[in-house]
């Protein structure tokens, strides 16, 4: 009977030895998981939902996890990635990397992947998105999606959309690189910056002009996409 209780008094201590080695952050296990609450509680803001997010790695089948600046990335046994917000809320499916891009500003954002196909999610307006396509000059990324078009900046700031419908004008030369869009008011085109300020009509003929002048030429659902030396 003494020996039992030694060797059940064995494998509690190493039970307790395996889980204070572990880096609070690497582990969810049943040994571990009073760690995980304590390390949520210390290291998430006031506002985040501690203990929805204790409860998903309870519950779940991940194996480490990884607190960024926005989010917390779960990790199961094949290095795929659930990633929730610090609300709990779960953000698009699974990932095979989940990158926070940095800027100077306060105003970073995340790539996913999955596949060959990229995902991108802006903490502060709280918006996921998966784009059809994305364009880019060095000021902007224009995101085209089933339904509309969103523009933002390099350093994640939230800038315009609109439906995805009309002209996509990029200008390229030796001294400007930047977007347009044409949009139809019935009779004319309304031409805007990426700000969403409308900055000039165009008739028709003007649009034929620039098609026809156009080096490059996507149709994207109801949207077209045409790069141009000028306007």
């Amino acid at each position: 009977m003494k020996k039992i209780f030694f060797i059940l008094f064995v494998v509690t201590c190493l039970l307790q030895i395996s889980c204070s080695n572990q880096p609070k952050s690497n582990k969810i296990d049943q040994v571990c998981l009073q760690d995980t609450l304590t390390y949520f509680t210390e290291n998430l803001p006031s506002y985040a939902n501690v203990n929805s997010l204790y409860e998903f790695s309870k519950n779940s089948s991940y194996k480490r996890f990884n607190i960024k600046e926005d989010v917390v990335c779960f990790y199961d046994n094949k290095n795929m990635i659930t990633v929730l917000d610090f609300y709990g809320n779960r953000i698009g499916d699974k990932f095979d990397t989940f990158t926070i891009i940095k800027s100077n500003s306060n105003h970073s954002y995340y790539l996913g992947t999955n596949y060959q196909k990229k995902y991108y999610y802006f903490p502060k307006e709280n918006k996921f998105i998966s784009p059809i396509s994305v364009l880019q000059t060095p000021d902007d990324m224009c995101f085209i999606t089933e339904n509309e078009l969103l523009f933002y900046s390099f350093d994640g700031n939230y800038k315009w959309q609109s439906s995805c419908d009309g002209y996509i004008i990029h200008i390229q030369n030796d001294t400007e690189n930047t977007f347009l869009i044409a949009k139809s008011n019935s009779i004319n085109f309304d031409i805007y910056n990426t700000n969403g300020d409308k900055i000039k009509q165009l008739n028709q003929r003007q649009i034929n002009k620039l098609l026809y002048r156009s080096k490059t030429r996507v149709k994207t659902n109801s949207i077209t996409y045409i790069i141009v030396d000028k306007y």
